[in-house]
């Protein structure tokens, strides 16, 4: 199976400069790159980073894509990436993580016109 897993493009402000890429996403990138075609994408550190995301989605068509929230402020950005995804990779399944997608999955899927 080909997975990409996904921790989608931030805009990270000058004091928090130091990012890294997602620990959680990372484990399970430990785990399953011997069992599946993996590709791992810190998207934050694309040069173009929506763009460049698009591109590498379009060529690599993957089975799963795994994108992670871990944080509040973060979720819109996974959900972007989703919608992206769905886009440029109809066929890929999404499967949401982190503790923000975790905690309001239901929410993020009916979107904020939820009634």
């Amino acid at each position: 199976m080909k997975v990409l897993l996904l921790d989608p493009p931030h805009i990270i402000h000058p004091p928090l400069r130091l990012w890294g890429a997602n620990p959680g996403l990372l484990a399970l990138a430990a785990v399953l790159r011997n069992r599946h075609e993996l590709r791992f994408v810190d998207a934050t550190a694309l040069p173009r980073t929506w763009y460049d995301l698009e591109r590498i989605l379009r060529e690599e068509q993957p089975d799963a894509v795994g994108i992670t929230a871990n944080i509040t402020s973060l979720a819109p950005d996974a959900v972007d990436a989703a919608r992206l995804v769905r886009e440029v990779s109809p066929r890929s399944t999404i499967v949401g993580g982190g503790s923000h997608l975790t905690l309001d999955a239901e929410r993020l899927i009916d979107g904020p016109n939820r009634g």
